[in-house]
């Protein structure tokens, strides 16, 4: 079950490994198809 306060949850925990980790361009792109995926 997707709620929408899981799907919240999981964006946040997202958002901030990418804050956290190397931002390399590879990474960036493949964070930003996993984004647009929501």
């Amino acid at each position: 079950m997707m709620s929408a306060e899981l799907v919240n949850h999981i964006a946040a925990l997202g958002l901030r490994a990418v804050s956290m980790a190397p931002s390399t361009p590879a990474f960036r792109r493949h964070s930003a198809d996993r984004v647009a995926s929501y």
